[in-house]
């Protein structure tokens, strides 16, 4: 099934067509065979502002979790339950009338933990390092959430398929495409596809 297939089926086509793809695809044969374990943690609402639970913030019940593959909703005390493996992202899906907080060294918004206790492997031979070893499962990981007065109708930017080969390319995709969005009034943005060519080469 090529895209353009997907874009001219209908919503169910997609959905299925999607998830035979993560069947297939997304994860490895031998994911099944990975050691796992259990991760739990709490889906609150920072009255406190702390970014960290804090006594009196409250948790929020029936919001998803997810792990890549399992999907979760939070009890009525905001808590989840989800299996991990040694490379696992645990994320929150962020609920309608919520805000995720922002991560004030990097700005980028706090709503994933990487769990890759030993890191990326080194056999792989990438000229960058990759993820560095975040150790042990905590006992408890936590996603913060805030109220936040969200419009019914927005805007959205969606970049996919840029394909960027060199530094030059991305200087060319800054230029033309992101300075040109400074100052949009939109709601958020989404990152898609092929970002960088298999043949990217630093100039």
């Amino acid at each position: 099934m090529t895209r353009r297939h997907l874009v001219k089926g209908s919503a169910a086509a997609i959905a299925l067509a999607a998830a035979a793809q993560a069947d297939t695809h997304a994860f490895p044969a031998d994911r099944a065979q990975r050691p796992q374990c259990m991760v739990t943690g709490v889906v609150f609402e920072d009255l406190s502002g702390a970014g960290s639970r804090r006594p009196g913030d409250p948790g929020i019940a029936g919001v998803l979790v997810s792990n890549g593959r399992d999907v979760v909703r939070t009890d009525g005390e905001g808590r989840y339950r989800l299996p991990v493996d040694d490379e696992t992202i645990v994320f929150v899906i962020k609920p309608t009338g919520y805000s995720v907080p922002i991560d004030p060294n990097g700005s980028l918004p706090r709503f994933y933990y990487i769990h890759q206790p030993h890191g990326t492997p080194a056999q792989l031979g990438l000229r960058e390092r990759g993820i560095d070893p975040t150790g042990e499962l905590p006992d408890s990981i936590d996603f913060a959430l805030r109220k936040a007065d969200e419009p019914g109708r927005f805007d959205v930017i969606l970049f996919t398929d840029t394909h960027a080969e060199s530094a030059a390319a991305i200087d060319y995709i800054r230029m033309d495409a992101v300075n040109g969005l400074i100052g949009t009034n939109v709601a958020f943005g989404m990152t898609l596809g092929d970002m960088m060519s298999d043949k990217f080469v630093i100039l």
